[in-house]
């Protein structure tokens, strides 16, 4: 295991004892002392070395397995016998190592419904604009992405859900989210609406953890800030820095809102849209997701497979708004403050119902302009 250099250096540093390299080579002659090149049989080694990999090891390359295996088990191979066994027991972890790749944890699900995945994206938080997003975990489909004045109001958050649950007219089985206490008012209706509809217990229904753990919509929100978020952050930033916005004054901020939202809002339709019909690329844990697209397989499962394990609502519609009135508020009409939508009319003398709202950012900055100019004389 140590050069002569590294047996003399601890002769010197470790006991006092001069040596020179010659002279400890001289002293190993002498009392007959050299490498010991026999190793033991292939049927004492391979069973060494599948216990280490069992023991979480499995990451570690060969020179690392072979001094592992001759110093700690007491096992003896030589390097040249420790890499040609990995190559037979662990290809896949070779081969991986020898490009430079992670072995990651592989994401199984059941099929569409049996987990969604729900969180808040905070980016675009600093200009007035919060969103929340719900992914299934089987099929990758986006099955809700709003834009909101606050993700963290937990009755705000629960209104998503409702909407989401009438829309469809099916249960999940599962909600994966973090330990926020934005999500406390899910977590409770959905837990009550499981039990209502299969009596099982309601620790069956919901999965609490890190947010890092919630692969699914974490992978989203990466791609979402490529493809989404980043523009508008350098937009509103540009406005900042123009002198057009200034984040210190809440009127801005109301009229940021005011007329970007629904730009904001048909942005991320589009997004949600064109992700629920691309096409998923290779992977490594199953061959036949290859090509295929989350509105296929969520609504098409049994292509794949799989079955569907969302669960019929045990109320109707009615029920449901009933039960959504009490569980959820709506966020203001116009995502501005009604305190602040009045004035608005008043300064622009115009009439609610003759109101007509951007689709694109071009024209919202108009209206943003034109509206701050009224709204400070």
């Amino acid at each position: 295991m140590y050069t002569d250099y590294d047996i003399r250096l601890f002769f010197l540093l470790r006991h006092n004892v001069h040596l020179s390299v010659s002279k400890l080579r001289r002293i190993k002659r002498k009392l007959g002392l050299r490498r010991n090149n026999i190793e033991d049989t292939y049927e004492e080694i391979i069973p060494a070395i599948q216990a280490i990999l069992q023991n979480g090891y499995n990451d570690w390359g060969y020179k690392s397995i072979w001094r592992l295996l001759n110093v700690s088990v007491g096992i003896r191979a030589t390097q040249e016998t420790v890499r040609r066994i990995l190559n037979l027991l662990d290809p896949e972890g070779v081969e991986l190592r020898a490009r430079n790749c992670l072995r990651r944890r592989l994401y199984k699900n059941k099929g569409p419904g049996y987990m969604v995945h729900i969180d808040g994206y905070d980016k675009l938080k600093p200009f007035g604009f919060s969103i929340h997003g719900c992914v299934d975990g089987f099929s990758r489909k986006v099955l809700w992405l709003q834009v909101l004045r606050s993700n963290k109001n937990p009755y705000v958050v629960s209104k998503c859900y409702f909407d989401y649950l009438i829309r469809f007219q099916r249960l999940p089985k599962i909600i994966r989210c973090d330990g926020g206490t934005e999500n406390v008012v899910i977590c409770d209706v959905h837990a009550a609406l499981r039990n209502s509809a299969n009596g099982e217990s309601e620790n069956l229904s919901v999965i609490v953890g890190r947010s890092t753990n919630n692969q699914r919509i974490e992978m989203f929100w990466g791609l979402l800030k490529k493809g989404f978020t980043q523009h508008w952050r350098n937009f509103f930033q540009d406005m900042q820095d123009s002198g057009l916005l200034n984040m210190a004054r809440e009127d801005d901020i109301e009229i940021l809102r005011l007329w970007f939202t629904p730009v904001i809002q048909h942005h991320l339709d589009i997004f949600a849209e064109n992700w629920n019909n691309h096409r998923i690329r290779s992977q490594r844990d199953s061959e036949r997701f290859t090509g295929a697209v989350p509105d296929v397989l969520y609504y098409q499962p049994e292509r794949f497979g799989v079955k569907d394990c969302t669960l019929p609502l045990p109320f109707n519609d009615d029920d449901l708004l009933h039960l959504s009135t009490h569980f959820s508020v709506s966020e203001p009409r116009y995502m501005c403050t009604e305190e602040f939508f009045e004035r608005f009319l008043r300064a622009s003398r115009l009439d609610e119902e003759n109101l007509e709202f951007p689709v694109d950012k071009k024209d919202a900055l108009e209206l943003y302009t034109h509206t701050k100019q009224i709204m400070t004389i």
